[in-house]
């Protein structure tokens, strides 16, 4: 933001607020379930689909996977109903991969690959999969446990034939599983479901019966799997070597009840409900309803008493593993989703500031806080006085009062990013809208300068204060995006029109595409062109991409003496440029509708978004690079050749005939495995070639030599890239 917006206090009446933790919970999230199928059969249509537990609703997903591999498989929901694993065969490492990405499709992310895989299943705290899979010490297929947070895998069980389909117990402290021979006896086959503590401990032998494609209740007592029927002698045998699906004890593996399969045909793969009240199983028809086909896969389901058989997805061809997700252990509450939701940053290659800490505003090595009449000093990093720190904020002596940075701002915080304490830092709010019900999750996102030159330089400040925030609907899961972009640019859309990435398994990450040196936030990389005469926005997201770890900070009205931390609601201004439209801004907290009524911010700046079909990939159109219509000229890009030159780097550029539209050039070094790592220099231009040396990026080499030109009117040139070797 380029400068405090205006505030609207006095001529808007204040909503209530409510503090983090206080705000409405006990979301109505409608279960649900997810499968692989088709809807006619000529098979274009086959993929992940998801739908309500009874069979409405059904929603195409598509993940977005890496080329080179075949068509995803066996997708599985997790509790939380936001998640979808599935395998997927790679072509060229000849393994199969288990991969993680968002109920509404979007980037998946590989997590563990393996030459025999299948069986996936959550744990009921969604932190963990276990799976049947290969392993190196006994070149077997074994269960196998995989921990999404600390990326650790654990073998439990592992012996002579192949361990399957494993299913958590409720309370995620067990583990149920299909194997054909005991442990420790070679060549005895006893087929049958054994258990096993989920830390690899206590396997014991549950049945021995032949029974396949376990599932454990939702309350613990029982198991549902497939098995083969052997009727009582005085009962007719037509069932006899016929599938079904048996209730067995999970204490002891006693049968409990037959759930006799429907018209002598084959079901498969039963699972309960998130409720336990019905045991959804897919059924194999000998003749489909189509003209020319012999056979049919279709969803139903039973109740456990073995009544009331209803068909799920009539409309559905095949169905192929009607998954549902199993239960949670919570509904979530909103603070938690501020973790799950944690945006992902994609900045400009040539980006010089990122999102950080905003302690980097007070520990800069020259800067100083001062008093409302911008002279008097209360803290600076120099004798006598008090080196100033946020909490410094929170004093009286600062109120109204200024943070003035050092002269070196591009290399102070070169020098600060490079420290983990500052690094990749955001502020997150839930702030609870009383009018509607909703929620919305807050995040916001502190720049050290902003750096958008418009004319001749003007238009930069020091200190920058970005947002982007998300509306949740009644299950918890965003239904709105707002990205903030200059006061009236900024843009809302609907969530299913920005792309969405699993980013370590756990976090499901909205993406940002960050605009050069501006920070304007966009829902796809691309090229905007902004009212005139300001110049071209490019938010590329060909530089570094990262999901800063959120700080909580409480929602309240601006004026609260209360609300932590209370530096956040300051009401002084983050930075000394006072310039009559590019001042430095104020808090977040003092920025009138974008922080006290969300709702009104975000109608304000409704905009179209184009969705293409399947929501694979989303953009505007105005993003296309190639196609935008450029309201202003673009000057020549440089070319360069770079060098290693003891502890610098030199750059020498060259324009062939720069004219008069390249009036600045921006030199960049960055090191090319950590593009965070920046060091800059931006200058006036004054002949067609010369050099300039920049000091080694606080990352080891090789290196990247960037150079682009800048217009008087701060339109950009082309961006050259030039490779330094160590």
């Amino acid at each position: 933001m380029r400068s405090l917006r205006p505030l609207l206090l006095s001529a808007i009446a204040l909503i209530a607020f409510s503090l983090l933790g206080g705000s409405a919970s006990g979301y109505v999230i409608p279960k649900r379930a997810v499968f692989e199928g088709t809807t006619t059969n000529e098979w274009e249509d086959w993929g992940f689909w998801t739908s309500r537990l009874n069979g409405s609703d059904p929603e195409r997903v598509i993940p977005d996977v890496d080329p080179g591999g075949a068509r995803p498989h066996d997708p599985v929901l997790s509790p939380d109903g936001l998640r979808i694993a599935f395998t997927r065969y790679e072509y060229k490492t000849e393994q199969t991969c288990l991969e993680v990405t968002s109920v509404e499709g979007g980037r998946a992310v590989p997590v563990f690959c393996s030459w025999s895989f299948g069986g996936v299943t959550w744990s009921p705290d969604g932190n963990e999969l276990a799976f049947s899979g290969y392993t190196k010490a006994t070149l077997n297929v074994g269960i196998l446990v995989f921990n999404l947070q600390t990326e650790e895998l654990r073998l439990v069980a592992d012996w002579l034939g192949p361990q399957r389909n494993p299913t958590f117990s409720p309370d995620g402290t067990k583990i149920a599983f299909e194997t054909d021979f005991v442990p420790g006896e070679e060549e005895v086959i006893e087929p049958g479901i054994w258990i096993v503590n989920s830390n690899g401990t206590g396997a014991h032998q549950l049945t021995t019966g032949w029974e396949r494609e376990p599932d454990w209740s939702p309350d613990g007592t029982q198991l549902v799997a497939w098995a083969y029927y052997e009727p009582p002698e005085e009962e007719e045998s037509e069932k006899e070597d016929e599938g079904a699906f048996v209730l067995l004890n999970s204490s002891t593996g006693a049968t409990e009840k037959w759930l006799l399969n429907k018209d002598y045909e084959a079901e498969y793969t039963p699972r309960w409900s998130p409720e336990g009240d019905r045991i959804y199983f897919s059924r194999w028809i000998e003749e489909g309803p189509f003209e020319n086909e012999e056979e049919q896969f279709v969803a139903e389901s039973i109740s456990p008493e073995g009544t009331e058989r209803e068909d799920v997805l009539p409309g559905f061809f095949w169905v192929d593993g009607f998954n549902p997700q199993g239960p949670a252990p919570s509904e979530p509450d909103p603070a938690d989703l501020l973790e799950r939701y944690e945006p992902r940053l994609h900045y400009d290659l040539q980006e010089q500031y990122f999102a950080d800490s905003a302690a980097e505003a007070t520990d800069g090595p020259k800067n100083r806080i001062l008093a409302s009449d911008r002279e008097t000093i209360v803290a600076a990093h120099e004798a006598p006085f008090t080196a100033p720190s946020l909490a410094t904020l929170e004093e009286s002596a600062a109120s109204f009062g200024v943070i003035d940075e050092g002269s070196e701002n591009s290399e102070d915080a070169a020098i600060m990013h490079a420290q983990p304490q500052y690094a990749d830092k955001a502020y997150a709010r839930v702030f609870h809208d009383e009018t509607s019900g909703a929620d919305w999750l807050d995040y916001w996102f502190y720049y050290y300068y902003y750096d958008d030159q418009e004319f001749a330089g003007i238009g930069v400040h020091e200190g920058d204060w970005e947002h982007v925030a998300y509306r949740l609907d009644d299950r918890g899961v965003p239904d709105l995006a707002v990205y903030s972009r200059h006061g009236s640019e900024t843009g809302a859309c609907e969530a299913t029109a920005i792309g969405w990435e699993v980013s370590d398994g756990t976090t499901i990450s909205p993406q940002v595409y960050v605009a050069n040196a501006s920070h304007a936030n966009y829902f796809a990389a691309g090229e905007y062109n902004r009212p005139f005469p300001r110049p071209t926005d490019q938010a590329n997201g060909d530089g570094a991409s990262t999901t800063p770890s959120v700080t909580a900070v409480d929602s309240a009205p601006y004026t609260s003496t209360t609300a932590q931390p209370q530096w956040f609601y300051w009401n002084g201004y983050w930075g000394a440029s006072d310039d009559e439209d590019f001042h430095s801004p104020g808090s977040p907290a003092r920025d009138g509708n974008e922080w006290e009524d969300m709702q009104a911010w975000a109608e304000e700046h409704e905009e179209d978004c184009e969705v293409e079909e399947g929501n694979e990939f989303a953009a505007r159109a105005t993003s296309n690079a190639n196609s935008i219509e450029r309201q202003l000229p673009r000057p020549l890009a440089p070319s360069l050749d770079a060098h290693r030159a003891g502890h610098s780097i030199l750059i020498r550029y060259n324009l062939a005939n720069r004219g008069a539209d390249a009036s600045y050039i921006l030199l960049t070094v960055t090191a090319q495995d950590q593009l965070d790592a920046t060091r800059s220099r931006r200058f006036k231009l004054r002949t067609d070639r010369g050099s300039a040396r920049l000091p080694l990026p606080l990352a080891p080499g090789p290196y990247l030599a960037t150079a682009s030109t800048y217009s008087a009117k701060g339109e950009r040139s082309d961006v050259r890239v030039a490779t330094v070797l160590p």
